[in-house]
C-alpha cells in the first residue's frame, strides 16, 4: 500500500497488537509520527495498549505527550488507556497523574488505578484507592473484585476478603468465575494460618480423614459392565413379565402369586437374576419395575442381592426419577458396614447393560450421607475419581459440607476442597458459589475457634453475627463452634440461647453440639442437667464419643454420685481412662463398698492400668474405714517394698 491513510494505520497497528507483536505495532507508530501524519483517538488507542503490553514506559510517555497535544487529554476513554498503560509500565505515579486529570471518571478507570499499584508492589494504596471508590460513590464491578482479591489472598487480608465477598454476595458477582476462584484463594492463604493456631484450636479442626482403600470400578476408566451376553430365555421370566405388562393392575399381582409359589427345594421361589432380567424387561416402565421389584422383596419371593438392587436403580436413573432412585439405594445400605463398596461395584458392572444415567453414582454419595456415613461416602466417591470419573459440583460440596459438620472439622474441609477441586487433576469439578460459601464457612470456623481458644468470645460472637451480614448461612460447624467457645468459659445459658436458635433456623444439632453442651455443663458444676442431656441423647440413639461419658462419670464421683458413675461405665460402651478408674475406686472406698472397688481395679489391670501410689492409698483408706486393720498393715508393707517396675505384679487386689 504506497500511501496508507490513518484508517489502515490503525488496523496494522491494532493487528499486530492482537497478533502477540506489540513492539511492532509500537514501531508502526513512530514510523506514523515520522510521516508527520496527525493521530487521532483510535489509533492512539491502539499505542496506548501496544505500550502497555510490551512494557515501554519510554515510548508510552510519547504516547501521552501526543494524546495531550492533539487534545484527547482529558478523554475518558483513551484516559482509561493511558491508566492502564502506565500501570503495565510500572509507573503507578504517572497512572495516578493521569487520574487526577480526568473531568470524569468511571468503574474502568478506578479498576485501571488499583491494577497499576498492585502492579508496582502498592497493594496497600490498592486498597486505598478501593475504599476511595467507594466513598465516591463509584461501584466495583467483577473485574475490580477479581483484579484486588489476589493482594488480599497474598497478604492474608482476611477481613478485606469477607468484605468483598459480602459485596459479591449482595450485588449477583459471587456467580463471576474470576470472583469465586479470587475468593478461594483467600482461603488457601488461611491453611497456614490455621496451622499456626494454638494446639487446642488447631486440634478442634485437624482430626485426620482416614484413608480410604480404592477400589477399581472396571478395567476402563469409566464405569462399565463385564461383557456378559444376557441369560438364555427362561420361561419364567417372560410369562412374569407378560403378566406384568398385560394383565390389569387389580389381577397381576394375584396371578403373579399363584405363578411364583415357592419351590420346596428352593430358599425363594425366584433367584436375584431372575428378577433383576425381569426388571430390565420393564425399563421402560420403571414404576411397574420398582413395584415388582418390591412387592417380591415383601411377600418373600426372592431374596434380593445388592446386584439386584443395582439393576433397579439403574432403570430407575435412565428414567430420570432421581428420588425413588435413591431411597431404592438407601435401603440397600442398611444391609452390611461394607455395602457402599460393594454396591458400587455392582453399579459399574451392570451400567452400559441398563443403558443407565451417570448422575447414579452420585446418587451412591448422596445416599451414604443422607445416611450419615460420611466416611463411606467419601470411600465411594474416591474410589470413582481413582478411575477418572468425577462426582458432580453438588455432591463434592455436600461431601464438604458433611466432613467440616463432623470429626474432619473445618480443615478438613479445605483439605477436602484441594482434593476435589485441585486444577491439577485431570478429572476435576469446576467450583462454584456454594463451594466457596461452604469453605469460607470454614474459614469462619477456624477464626472462631481461634478466638475461644484465647477467650476471646467477645471476637468470635462478632464474627458469628457478622456471617449473616456477609451472606454466609451459618452452618453446623458455626453453630457448634460458638456454643463450644460459650461452654468453655461456663456461660451455659448463652451456650443453650445459640442451641435453641439453631434448631429454630433449621439446623440440626449434631453429636459435637450435644458433647461441647455436656462437657460445658460438667466444667459448670451442673452434673443433674448434664446427666439428663446425656440420657436424652443417648436415648435418641446418638453415639457419643467416650471421653463424654469418661467426664460425667468423673464428675458423679466428686460430687459423691459414685454408683450412678460406676453405672454409667457399666452401661455404655466406652474404655475409661486411668483418671475415670482411679476416681471409681477411690469413690467406691470411701463409700465402704471396698469389694466393688477391688472388682474395678481387676478391670483396670486388664486394661493395662497397673495400680499405683494413689490406687495403694484408695484401699487403705477404704479397709481403715471397715476397720480392717490386719489388711491396712499389708497394704502399707507392700506400698514400702514395692518396685515402680513390677508394680503390676502387685496382688493386693487379689483375695
Amino acid at each position: 500500500m504506497p500511501d496508507p491513510d490513518l484508517r489502515s494505520w490503525t488496523a496494522l497497528i491494532t493487528t499486530y497488537a492482537k497478533r502477540g507483536l506489540p513492539r511492532e505495532s509500537v514501531r508502526l507508530y513512530d514510523e506514523l509520527r515520522k510521516k508527520r501524519i496527525e493521530p487521532d483517538k483510535f489509533v492512539l488507542l491502539s499505542a496506548a495498549k501496544a505500550c502497555a503490553a510490551s512494557v515501554d514506559l519510554a515510548k508510552a510517555r510519547d504516547v501521552h505527550k501526543d494524546a495531550v497535544e492533539y487534545g484527547f487529554g482529558s478523554d475518558l476513554v483513551l484516559g482509561n488507556a493511558l491508566i492502564d498503560m502506565y500501570g503495565k509500565c510500572g509507573s503507578h505515579e504517572e497512572a495516578r497523574r493521569v487520574f487526577g486529570e480526568l473531568a470524569e471518571r468511571d468503574v474502568i478507570s478506578w479498576t485501571s488505578l488499583v491494577a497499576a499499584y498492585l502492579n508496582s508492589g502498592l497493594p496497600s494504596d490498592a486498597f486505598r484507592v478501593l475504599r476511595d471508590m467507594g466513598s465516591k460513590g463509584a461501584k466495583p464491578n467483577s473485574v475490580t473484585l477479581s483484579t484486588i482479591l489476589p493482594a488480599c489472598s497474598n497478604l492474608r487480608a482476611l477481613n478485606l476478603g469477607r468484605e468483598i465477598h459480602g459485596f459479591a454476595m449482595r450485588n449477583g458477582f459471587s456467580e463471576n468465575v474470576f470472583v469465586s476462584s479470587g475468593l478461594v484463594d483467600i482461603v488457601y492463604s488461611v491453611l497456614a494460618f490455621a496451622m499456626a493456631l494454638p494446639t487446642t484450636a488447631r486440634r478442634m479442626f485437624t482430626i485426620p480423614l482416614p484413608k480410604m482403600p480404592l477400589r477399581s470400578l472396571s478395567t476402563s476408566p469409566h464405569p462399565q459392565p463385564s461383557d456378559q451376553s444376557p441369560p438364555s430365555p427362561d420361561p419364567l421370566i417372560s410369562t412374569a413379565v407378560s403378566v406384568l405388562r398385560d394383565h390389569r393392575s387389580k389381577s397381576r399381582w394375584n396371578h403373579l402369586k399363584s405363578l411364583l409359589r415357592p419351590i420346596p427345594s428352593a430358599a425363594s421361589a425366584m433367584t436375584s437374576d431372575q428378577v433383576s432380567q425381569i426388571v430390565l424387561r420393564l425399563k421402560n416402565n420403571p414404576r411397574l419395575a420398582l413395584r415388582f421389584f418390591l412387592w417380591s422383596k415383601t411377600h418373600s419371593l426372592v431374596s434380593p442381592s445388592l446386584a439386584s438392587h443395582a439393576v433397579v436403580a439403574h432403570v430407575l436413573a435412565r428414567n430420570r426419577l432421581k428420588s425413588l432412585a435413591k431411597s431404592l439405594i438407601r435401603s440397600a445400605l442398611r444391609s452390611d458396614e461394607d455395602a457402599p463398596l460393594s454396591l458400587l461395584d455392582e453399579l459399574a458392572r451392570s451400567y452400559r447393560l441398563c443403558d443407565s444415567a451417570p448422575f447414579v453414582f452420585d446418587l451412591l454419595v448422596e445416599a451414604c450421607l443422607d445416611s450419615r456415613r460420611a466416611d463411606r461416602a467419601l470411600e465411594v466417591a474416591r474410589s470413582l475419581r481413582s478411575r477418572g470419573v468425577s462426582p458432580s459440583t453438588a455432591v463434592c460440596n455436600h461431601l464438604i459440607r458433611s466432613v467440616a459438620a463432623g470429626a474432619g472439622g473445618s480443615l478438613a474441609a479445605v483439605a477436602l476442597y484441594r482434593e476435589f477441586f485441585d486444577p491439577q487433576i485431570a478429572s476435576r469439578v469446576s467450583p462454584n458459589t456454594q463451594t466457596f460459601n461452604s469453605i469460607l464457612l470454614s474459614l469462619y470456623s477456624i477464626l472462631m475457634a481461634a478466638a475461644c481458644d484465647e477467650r476471646r468470645i467477645g471476637e468470635a460472637e462478632k464474627l458469628f453475627e457478622e456471617m449473616t451480614a456477609k451472606g454466609v448461612k451459618r452452618g453446623v460447624m458455626a453453630y457448634n463452634t460458638i456454643i463450644g467457645g460459650f461452654s468453655a468459659i461456663g456461660d451455659m445459658d448463652r451456650a443453650e440461647e445459640l442451641r435453641r436458635e439453631m434448631v429454630m433456623s433449621g439446623v440440626e444439632p449434631t453429636r459435637v453440639t450435644y458433647e461441647r453442651l455436656i462437657d460445658g455443663l460438667c466444667k459448670a458444676g451442673d452434673v443433674d442437667s448434664a446427666v439428663r442431656l446425656y440420657n436424652d441423647v443417648r436415648g435418641a440413639g446418638v453415639e457419643m464419643e467416650g471421653f463424654v461419658a469418661d467426664e460425667l462419670v468423673v464428675e458423679l464421683c466428686e460430687r459423691g454420685r459414685v454408683l450412678e458413675g460406676l453405672g454409667i461405665v457399666r452401661r455404655e460402651r466406652f474404655v475409661p481412662s486411668r483418671r475415670c478408674y482411679l476416681r471409681v475406686v477411690k469413690g467406691l472406698c470411701e463409700c465402704g463398698e471396698v469389694e466393688a472397688a477391688l472388682k474395678v481395679q481387676a478391670e483396670m489391670v486388664g486394661r493395662g492400668y497397673g495400680p499405683d501410689e494413689e490406687v495403694y492409698e484408695a484401699f487403705v483408706d477404704g479397709y481403715a474405714r471397715l476397720g480392717d486393720v490386719e489388711r491396712v498393715r499389708k497394704l502399707k508393707d507392700e506400698m514400702s517394698r514395692i518396685d515402680e517396675d513390677n508394680v503390676e505384679g502387685s496382688t493386693f487386689y487379689k483375695r
